[in-house]
């Protein structure tokens, strides 16, 4: 018998064990998830505290998200399709604030930007967005930057040009 006709087997095995067994396949489940939940908690976290593409990304994602949620729009597709970069892109661009003073500079006075003290700001922001379309041109690199957590927080969805 080779490999393929195994594998096959298998597979017609498992799904007539699952269709048989649901409860018992639906506990193992549930017991596999809590078994590596914390696991694959930790290693998101220390991911997302080390790897700046990785953190980058996930702020991102989870910017869209709430947009289009607002909105009552589903998201569907990737994200960086949709946005038409990718998150190494979103990195590079973002990655080129850092070790400069901050360009609002209001709240902070010319805070140098690090790896630790940075938010994601959105030049027009993401709040004036009325459709789809909009939250996408919003989210375009040529409309984000990194300023200081402080910054960001007071400037809140106003626009940049507006918050002199």
């Amino acid at each position: 018998m080779t490999r393929k006709q195994i594998l096959a087997r298998d597979r017609k095995y498992s799904k007539k064990y699952k269709k048989e067994n649901p409860e018992k396949v639906k506990l193992i489940q549930k017991l596999s998830y809590t078994k590596h939940k914390q696991k694959k908690l930790l290693y998101q976290k220390n991911k997302y505290l080390s790897d700046p593409i990785f953190r980058f990304r996930v702020l991102i994602k989870s910017s869209i998200k709430e947009a289009l949620e607002d909105k009552n729009i589903r998201k569907i597709g990737s994200t960086f399709i949709l946005l038409g970069y990718s998150a190494k892109e979103l990195c590079n661009k973002l990655s080129s604030y850092l070790g400069f003073p901050c360009e609002e500079a209001r709240a902070c006075k010319g805070t140098i930007i690090t790896e630790n003290n940075n938010h994601i700001d959105h030049i027009e922001p993401v709040a004036k967005a009325l459709t789809e379309q909009d939250i996408i041109r919003l989210n375009q690199l040529n409309n984000l930057r990194l300023i200081c957590k402080s910054c960001n927080l007071a400037k809140g969805d106003r626009p940049a040009k507006f918050f002199t």
